[in-house]
């Protein structure tokens, strides 16, 4: 049998082990938990950058975008008013051959208008002509 200051020694050992123990398993708890902080902050930094570069792609696509749209506006606009410009061309040269034609017509209606009037002047002069020579051969007979 043991004797009681082995008994105690033995109790004290087994005491500082188990002490050495817990501190061991107390130094271990925390390098596992500091490590899986670290590793969960890491996974943070790296979910955290994955998502600003996913935002940052996001907003330059959203730019582009805009951009695009933007130009595509500007070129609808160009188009339209470059359209409206030869519109507006055509308009005038239209307007321009138009006036052109009524000009012409109207000169023709007036030529026809004039070469109507000369004529009956003609013809009333002829008449005038003819009453005088029957009017100088009537004197003449008498």
């Amino acid at each position: 049998m043991k004797s009681f200051s082995k008994l105690t020694e033995d109790i004290e050992e087994r005491r500082a082990a188990a002490k050495q123990r817990q501190k061991d398993q107390m130094s271990t708890f925390k390098m596992k938990g500091a490590a899986a902080t670290q590793a969960a902050a890491e996974r943070t930094d790296q979910a955290k950058s994955r998502h600003d570069a996913a935002n940052q792609a996001s907003k330059e696509r959203d730019d582009e975008y805009k951009a695009r749209r933007k130009a595509e506006f500007q070129a609808r606009q160009d188009a339209e008013a470059e359209a409206d410009a030869e519109a507006e061309r055509k308009a005038q040269l239209k307007a321009g051959i138009k006036a052109e034609i009524e000009a012409d017509r109207a000169q023709k209606q007036q030529e026809r208008e004039d070469k109507k009037k000369d004529q009956e002047k003609e013809k009333i002069e002829q008449i005038k002509q003819m009453r005088r020579e029957k009017v100088k051969s009537v004197i003449n007979k008498q």
